[in-house]
């Protein structure tokens, strides 16, 4: 009986921490980009969980060829933009690190 309790419950503890780190250890390893983007669409989750709520801010943006990426930020910088915003998008794998806003002139 403990057995199948400790079993479940390092499981339930330890798929989190190594899936977190794997995904640190991933992004840590990836190239720093930057290309020119615009924000396609943006997305606010709530989630409520036992005595708090969780925020999850999402926004999609569309670069130059064509390609979407899904990033989640904090609050301040989901604020800062607006759904047809130009710029510069600079990320690390799925770590968002910046957007510079241009004027919206687009380069062929």
């Amino acid at each position: 009986m403990y057995v199948i309790f400790i079993s479940l419950f390092v499981g339930i503890v330890g798929f989190p921490i190594i899936y977190w780190g794997v995904r640190w250890i991933k992004n840590n390893r990836s190239p720093v980009l930057t290309e020119h983007a615009m924000v396609l669409s943006m997305q606010l989750s709530v989630q409520n969980t036992y005595d708090r709520n969780d925020r999850f801010r999402f926004v999609y943006f569309r670069s130059q060829s064509f390609t979407s990426k899904e990033l989640h930020m904090s609050l301040e910088q989901y604020a800062m933009l607006h759904e047809g915003d130009w710029g510069e998008l600079s990320y690390q794998g799925t770590r968002f690190l910046g957007f510079k806003m241009t004027d919206g002139s687009v380069e062929v």
